[in-house]
């Protein structure tokens, strides 16, 4: 119950423009509060109705706060867009890049949701064959290992071999300064 009051903020928080600090604080606290009072009011309740009810409060309370809030600079905005290029709901910020960036952004978006099922398979892997392996359950692990080669395959073609070829420190010109320095 208390994950579906966290689960609205956090991704609203990459995916909204308009989402700020108040529509955070205001959607978790309305999500606890309704996940601790579902569990006063009807405790029997199946696990995965809590889980959309408390889902739905949590949005429902962080679009109030985020409309109930100060909204977010431009200035910042466009420094966060810049620097993270989400998906979603980005409008009105997207306008800050040029047209061939924003080419560019919407290509990155579709390898990045084309990689997206092999990262989930590859987050369950890797956790759960240490697991596996700890209790002996050798021929579910020799499964498990061929899903995460072939997420890690997806993982290469689809986000990896798509990343930009430029270093990290190239648009730092302090880091660029001390690395050229310590050379």
């Amino acid at each position: 119950g208390l994950s579906g009051g966290l689960i609205a903020p956090l991704c609203l928080r990459m995916l909204w423009w308009r989402f700020n600090g108040g529509g955070f604080f205001i959607g978790t606290l309305v999500g606890m509060v309704a996940a601790i009072v579902q569990r006063i009011l009807w405790p029997d309740m199946v696990e995965w109705q809590q889980f959309v009810l408390i889902t739905l409060i949590g949005l429902a309370g962080s679009m109030a706060g985020a409309y109930l809030t100060v909204p977010v600079s431009r200035d910042v905005l466009e420094n966060f867009y810049r620097k993270t290029r989400p998906m979603g709901f980005w409008g009105p910020v997207k306008t800050c890049l040029s047209t061939a960036e924003q080419a560019k952004t919407r290509r990155e978006h579709i390898y990045d949701l084309l990689a997206l099922p092999f990262t989930f398979f590859w987050q369950v892997t890797i956790l759960l064959l240490p697991m596996q392996l700890l209790i002996k359950s050798y021929h579910a692990a020799a499964v498990t290992a061929g899903i995460l080669a072939v997420s890690l395959l997806g993982m290469y073609l689809f986000w990896y071999r798509q990343l930009p070829q430029t270093n990290w420190y190239e648009n730092d010109t302090e880091a660029s300064k001390n690395i050229a320095s310590k050379g």
